[in-house]
């Protein structure tokens, strides 16, 4: 009889069909099937209709609704909810956006509330490191620290003192060369 732990793997006769069992999980579902009956149909701004189809919510355009080919909305109360979030939208970025209600705010506090636009032609902006342009890199601000001259000095000076010490003693430790023999 050998090791514990170094004995042979014992197999093991496993029925196929239960293997086929622990690799599948059925999960029934309880509840009644309901089919997508149409799109979201919001009209988008390239002119064409949401395609998505969602049962209640889509999640750009909210609860869906019936619409008719040209995406509009089929009730009424659908229609003024609609122009009502429209407002709504534009009537809060166009408050803030006022210039007399603006410097009214500087004139009393004292802090410029205006979003910065950016500068025409700038395009977009990206944040990575353009490796083209020579600019202070870490390395570029070592070197100028190892190479300056007086750190070159200092460090020539070293070694020689170490080379000076180390040949001056070089046989310090050998016996034929520390007693004299006679």
């Amino acid at each position: 009889m050998g090791h514990r732990f170094w004995a042979p793997p014992r197999e093991e006769i496993v029925d196929k069909n239960a293997l086929e069992s622990k690799r599948t999980r059925l999960i029934n579902f309880t509840g009644t099937f309901e089919p997508v009956k149409w799109t979201c149909r919001a009209p988008l701004s390239n002119g064409q209709l949401c395609p998505r189809m969602d049962r209640f919510k889509c999640p750009f355009h909210g609860t869906i609704i019936a619409r008719d080919d040209m995406g509009k909305p089929r009730n009424e109360a659908e229609v003024k909810r609609e122009k009502e979030e429209a407002e709504e939208k534009q009537g809060s970025t166009a408050e803030w956006d006022d210039p007399e209600l603006q410097r009214e705010i500087q004139a009393s506090t004292g802090v410029d509330l205006r979003r910065k636009g950016k500068g025409k032609g700038r395009g977009k902006q990206s944040n990575l490191t353009d490796l083209k342009k020579s600019g202070t890199s870490s390395r570029k601000r070592l070197e100028t620290k190892v190479f300056k001259r007086r750190a070159m000095n200092r460090v020539a000076e070293a070694m020689n003192s170490l080379d000076a010490k180390r040949f001056k003693d070089k046989f310090g430790n050998n016996f034929n060369y520390t007693h004299s023999h006679t």
